[in-house]
């Protein structure tokens, strides 16, 4: 059992709130959706019905029931909890908590960074192969681009100069964390948050593609003196970090190009399993397994996942199952792209920031294992989000629902 478990329990509460408002006259409904969130609601029920049916289908194919199960819950059931942030009341003095609330969560990851760099008590020691530890978890370092997402925004934002002085310091040290932390990932989500939040508020104030250029490169270059500043900070133990993560590419082989990567075997063998069940897929519970060279020239077989969750709902659910992700998460980026504009200015810093997270949660789990914990905070940003985004500027001629 997970916290979510708790957040299901939660949601059950407000769906049967809403029902007993059905049946007593004066009663609010507590889920009061405008006809873009009703299609993200019916996407998100048509995913569901899917993936039940993927489980049957993966009953049917002799897979264990634990498994399939397993892969029903962090696939699908959690995914529910898109729904809890828009079961609330909220007035603009809640609303205005969500960024505090954001850094100071976020910033629990930074603090655990700090801790091990300081004490060298590492995530993640591995004695197998000498070129770890890890730094962080790699859901930490999902948190870390948000919050350095947040920070890139207040930058961009109409702010105090005295808010973003303050702001600089923490952006920087959050980039060079990121790049410490010993994931690859962590040093393209260093660039990629950024570089997703110059994109939108740049748009949002009219600029063409040489203003998104010209604010990217002077973020950028401000990130990277901050991030400078942290590694000089931490020379020691940032050279041992760089010359660890060297030798990985070097020992495992650069991602996608190499024949001594897992994900080289991992992604062919998936999509051989989907060519194999081209229409209804495996069935949900299929734990991949396949042949995985050593530097030693010889194989070995691994049970484990694709590193990439479209490839594993491709290959478990089939088309289907790959499509109705792909439609809910392309209507939600749609959806967002065209009211982000309109938003009040006192919500954009935070909105542009979680959708960062959002969409670098996403990037995350197209190169690394899709865990419970971040598909829960994902699901439940994209609600908080839809929030957000129903605070337009008073101007607008398209009134808040």
């Amino acid at each position: 059992f997970y916290l979510g478990d708790f957040l299901i329990f939660l949601l059950g509460a407000l769906a049967l709130q809403t029902a007993v408002s059905l049946v007593r006259r004066g009663t609010a409904p507590i889920f009061e959706l405008t006809g873009r969130e009703r299609l993200l609601g019916i996407l998100l029920l048509a995913g569901t019905c899917w993936g039940a049916f993927s489980g049957l289908n993966g009953v049917a194919n002799g897979l264990l029931i634990r498994d399939v199960i397993g892969d029903f819950r962090r696939l699908y059931f959690y995914a529910w909890v898109f729904f809890i942030p828009l079961g609330f009341r909220y007035g603009r003095r809640h609303l205005r908590l969500v960024a505090p609330a954001a850094v100071a969560g976020c910033g629990i990851a930074l603090l655990f960074g700090l801790y091990r760099l300081a004490t060298g008590n590492w995530f993640y020691p591995n004695d197998e192969v000498n070129i770890f530890p890890r730094l962080l978890v790699d859901d930490e370092v999902v948190s870390l681009a948000l919050l350095l997402a947040y920070c890139t925004a207040l930058l961009m934002a109409d702010r105090s100069r005295a808010l973003k002085l303050c702001v600089f310091p923490l952006a920087g040290l959050t980039a060079a964390m990121m790049c410490l932390s010993g994931w690859r990932m962590g040093i393209a989500e260093a660039v990629l948050a950024p570089l997703i939040v110059v994109t939108i508020m740049a748009r949002n104030r009219g600029r063409g593609v040489a203003g998104v250029a010209l604010r990217l490169g002077a973020v950028m270059t401000v990130l990277a003196v901050g991030a400078g500043a942290a590694f000089f900070l931490f020379s020691g133990k940032a050279d041992k970090i760089v010359f660890m993560l060297k030798e990985r590419v070097a020992h495992f082989g650069t991602p996608m190009s190499s024949d001594s990567d897992t994900r080289f075997y991992a992604y062919r063998q998936a999509l051989e399993n989907y060519a194999a069940h081209p229409v209804l897929g495996t069935g949900l519970g299929d734990d991949l397994s396949y042949p995985k060279k050593t530097t030693g020239g010889t194989f070995i077989y691994i049970q484990g996942t694709t590193h990439n969750i479209f490839l594993d709902l491709l290959y478990q659910t089939g088309p289907v199952g790959f499509g109705l992700f792909v439609a809910m998460h392309g209507l939600f980026c749609l959806y967002l792209w065209r009211r982000i504009r309109r938003i009040d200015p006192r919500f954009e810093p935070v909105a542009v920031a979680l959708f960062a997270g959002y969409l670098c949660t996403l990037a995350h789990y197209s190169f690394e294992p899709a865990w419970v914990s971040g598909l829960i905070v994902m699901y439940m940003s994209m609600g908080l989000l839809v929030v957000l985004l129903r605070e337009q500027q008073p101007d607008t001629s398209g009134a808040a629902p």
